[in-house]
């Protein structure tokens, strides 16, 4: 039997040769290869850009029910239904403009005290 041997990454980026034994005995000795290094660089991607991720996710939810609520009345206002859905998104509008609020009260009472985020130094 002719043993075949091939190339896996490590976490470094190197290059690591290895055999169908090598595997064979040490079925963990492939952790260090091509798919665990592409699941780290996801990992760092979306840790790194979580709170935009977020950001755009909500802004699309948002234009989603706008859309969703605009077609709503424009089909049939006058019911119910529609008076529920009105009088619903008008609360949860006044509540989400409230939260935005008191988040910018803190910022500008935290910039007048002379408090300041710290900011990561990046490389």
């Amino acid at each position: 039997m002719e043993l075949k041997s091939f190339k896996a990454f490590n976490h470094d980026g190197q290059i690591k040769v290895m055999s169908e034994s090598s595997t064979q005995e040490n079925p963990d000795a492939l952790n260090d290869g091509c798919c665990t290094h592409k699941e780290q660089n996801l990992r760092d991607f979306l840790a790194k850009h979580s709170g935009k991720l977020r950001n755009i996710r909500n802004i699309i939810l948002f234009l989603l029910y706008i859309a969703y609520f605009s077609y709503a009345m424009y089909f049939r206002f006058g019911d119910e239904g529609s008076w529920r859905l009105l009088v619903c998104t008008s609360l949860g509008v006044l509540h989400l403009s409230m939260k935005l609020l008191r988040r910018r009260k803190r910022v500008a009472e935290n910039l007048a005290r002379g408090r300041r985020r710290k900011l990561a130094v990046r490389m």
